[in-house]
């Protein structure tokens, strides 16, 4: 159920609860994690993942990397850019598809389409 609620890996939902329970000392669950391949601090995850060359979205300010480079748009002038880019990311994180009622539930049958 965490892994569904949070949009973590099993093994960074395992960790996440013993920590919670009280099962895990800091320094052991920051090391577990790093252990797995993850970050307990989000700044460490953001630069190893653009060091990479991944996929990486920071909502604000609003930035997209994508193979060490920055995406250069104007995102406040691109909203529906940004929110479409943004559910594209959310969704492939949760491993779900992105269709129309992604957008809500008046919107048009092709509205992906239209989008990308």
């Amino acid at each position: 159920m965490w892994v569904e609620l949070r949009g973590v890996t099993r093994q960074r939902a395992v960790l996440d609860v013993a920590k919670l329970l009280g099962f895990l000392r800091d320094d052991d669950y920051s090391w577990l994690l790093r252990e797995v391949g993850e970050f307990a601090d989000a700044e460490e995850a953001k630069s190893s993942a653009m060091a990479a060359g991944d996929f990486v979205l920071v909502e604000y300010p609003r930035v997209a990397h994508w193979n060490k480079k920055e995406i250069r748009i104007d995102w406040a002038k691109n909203t529906a850019l940004w929110d479409f880019l943004w559910e594209l990311g959310r969704h492939a994180k949760a491993r779900k598809p992105v269709d129309r009622f992604t957008f809500g539930d008046s919107a048009d049958a092709n509205v992906v389409t239209k989008r990308k």
